[in-house]
């Protein structure tokens, strides 16, 4: 809970209830919240950035020769790479991802923070910030080359 010094000081001799929001604070913070969503158009904005990062996996999958399947309203999307090894390739991309310092998956959950620049530099890697290639473009790439890797081990292990 955060607010001015003033009220906060009297906070401090007041029990709140974190468990069950009975008190006034749970409906006063909803209603600020329901009045900023309404000003601010936020469910615009998240429609917006989840149709941005929809597209940004759909291109970056394109150019990578990897298919996927991108599914979800636009603020909740996600995507399956489409390969007999799902649970293995998305782990391994969910890896390679954390290794370039970034902790994605294969799953989106459009926010208010959420900018278009941040959305657009992660997702479809324009505007890169300090040169690192975008995650999902990187990850479509290295998603590629594992599944490759892995038709050439299968094909060995076959031929022995």
């Amino acid at each position: 809970i955060i607010g001015r010094e003033k009220v906060m000081t009297v906070a401090q001799d007041t029990f709140i209830s974190s468990t069950n929001w009975t008190e006034r604070i749970g409906p006063t913070a909803a209603i600020a919240m329901i009045k900023k969503y309404r000003r601010e158009n936020v469910h615009k904005h998240l429609i917006r950035m989840g149709t941005m990062v929809q597209q940004g996996w759909k291109d970056a999958a394109t150019k990578s020769g990897i298919s996927v399947h991108v599914d979800g309203l636009p603020p909740l999307a996600h995507f399956t790479v489409q390969t007999e090894q799902q649970p293995a390739a998305h782990t391994f991309f969910a890896q390679e991802m954390l290794k370039r310092g970034f902790l994605v998956g294969q799953v989106f959950y459009a926010t208010y923070a959420h900018t278009g620049w941040i959305a657009d530099a992660k997702i479809t890697g324009s505007r890169a910030p300090y040169g690192v290639p975008p995650a999902h473009v990187i990850g479509a790439r290295i998603m590629q080359l594992w599944i490759s890797r892995r038709k050439s081990s299968l094909l060995l292990a076959e031929a022995d």
